[in-house]
């Protein structure tokens, strides 16, 4: 089933209104995710984890997280009450345009892909290659998402 609401009926349905702002809207409330992130951490949790936290913000997956963290060389085990408020708007606002430059691009990018201007050639790069004699197809994952993912599991 497929359910569209205006802004207003958002704010009112039982599942989307406890969501963060969405890093996507044109207008993103960044202010409001640190408020959040601050809110919902306590100062103790990392900000690894406060950053998926879409109660906090809105959009923010794996490959976001760890590609702002790592733009921004923020230590993911970080406890949010040791970062100041401009750190945690950086990380927001780098979210964001990753995030952007995804939607742009048709999917999820790294730092290196944002370096590049050509985004049409990256999507056709992105595309799934075969290889060997059965036609497998080979996983097309960033290796700092594949660290992010070794690092979760620990």
């Amino acid at each position: 089933m497929l359910e569209l609401l205006d802004r207003a009926r958002v704010a009112l349905h039982p599942a989307l209104r406890s969501l963060g702002p969405d890093l996507l809207d044109d207008d993103p409330q960044i202010g409001v995710a640190v408020r959040r992130a601050r809110e919902r951490s306590q100062g103790a949790r990392p900000v690894g984890e406060v950053l998926l936290d879409q109660t906090v913000s809105a959009g923010i997956g794996n490959v976001v997280r760890c590609e702002a963290l790592h733009g921004l060389r923020v230590d993911p085990w970080a406890p949010v009450g040791g970062l100041s408020d401009e750190t945690l708007s950086a990380l927001f606002e780098h979210s964001r345009r990753i995030l952007q430059a995804g939607v742009r691009s048709g999917g999820a990018l790294t730092e290196d892909d944002l370096r590049t201007q050509d985004l049409p050639a990256l999507r056709r790069s992105r595309a799934p290659q075969r290889h060997g004699r059965r036609g497998a197809h080979r996983a097309l994952v960033p290796p700092l998402a594949r660290l992010c993912k070794a690092i979760n599991t620990i």
